[in-house]
């Protein structure tokens, strides 16, 4: 997928590493709402 030089391949990057940080705070945030939720 060379049809346009480097722009995928950046956009791919940007999108990995926005969900990469989003799926790390949600692996912080759900083990302290699933404690709240079971007292």
């Amino acid at each position: 997928m060379k049809t346009v030089k480097g722009t995928y391949n950046e956009a791919m990057d940007d999108i990995v590493n926005y969900i990469d940080s989003t799926v790390k705070i949600l692996q912080v945030i759900k083990p302290i709402y699933n404690f709240k939720a079971g007292e």
